[in-house]
């Protein structure tokens, strides 16, 4: 369901009975916290917030609380262990920075770790034969496909079922065969 330009909601209900909501909501400013996903099932509780810190409830053995290190623009690691509101008190002080020198730029000095360049070093791996498989074609053509039905979705105003977006994932496309012989 679409409800603004860059805002938009998909529920998928998985075979067994279970549903997941997925929620994008693009509409906030750069001095508040982007990233926030939760998950509930069967009495548990989980949130990441910012990438920042985690919460949970319910889950026998996890704490409650933990937080992990903010990143400094020349890479150094910044410990918060109030996690986000760290992040908050930074952004905050990096923000009246930029305004005060007319430097947009100067409100990104220390970021949460979103593990692009350990992502980078694991896709470099796998490209060299030193690693696991990253992504694989499987993993893309499910999300694809996902996209594919919640876009139909949202145009039509109606559920629409994977079976309808072609592929299923183990159905390769006519040039995986040839694609993949030249990556190796």
């Amino acid at each position: 369901m679409e409800t603004g330009e860059l805002n938009h909601a998909v529920i998928i209900r998985y075979r067994g009975g279970a549903m997941a909501t997925i929620t994008m909501c693009a509409n906030g400013c750069f001095a508040y916290p982007k990233e926030l996903y939760e998950v509930m099932g069967q009495g548990g509780f989980l949130a990441v917030d910012h990438l920042l810190e985690i919460r949970t409830a319910g889950i026998a053995g996890a704490p409650a609380r933990k937080t992990f290190d903010m990143i400094e623009r020349d890479g150094r690691r910044v410990p918060t262990p109030n996690g986000v509101l760290d992040w908050l008190e930074r952004k905050r002080a990096a923000c009246e920075q930029a305004a005060a020198a007319g430097d947009p730029s100067l409100q990104f000095t220390v970021e949460p770790d979103r593990g692009h360049l350990h992502a980078i070093d694991h896709f470099i791996d796998q490209m060299l034969g030193e690693g696991p498989e990253v992504c694989g074609v499987d993993a893309a053509v499910s999300a694809t496909r996902i996209a594919f039905a919640a876009i139909q979705s949202a145009k039509e105003n109606r559920i629409v079922s994977l079976d309808e977006t072609g592929w299923r994932p183990s159905a390769r496309p006519p040039w995986a065969g040839s694609w993949a012989s030249n990556c190796t």
